[in-house]
């Protein structure tokens, strides 16, 4: 899984499917909700972003491809 649209997407609906939501997660743990998800759609690079995106895809249940 690689920073897409689509990847936004589906972890927005994973979040959901948990019975949350990306902008409540990213409430609670102090994150940018605009930020978080340019990250996920790979509007955003480097160390800290790749990381917040491990850490999102994570929170949300998923899995990365490495």
């Amino acid at each position: 899984m690689h920073p897409n649209i689509t990847t936004y997407r589906i972890v927005k609906g994973a979040f959901v499917a948990q019975g949350g939501s990306l902008s409540r997660w990213c409430r609670e743990n102090h994150i940018c909700l605009s930020y978080a998800q340019k990250v996920l759609k790979g509007e955003r690079s480097g160390k800290l972003s790749g990381a917040l995106y491990s850490k999102i895809v994570s929170a949300a249940g998923l899995l990365i491809d490495e």
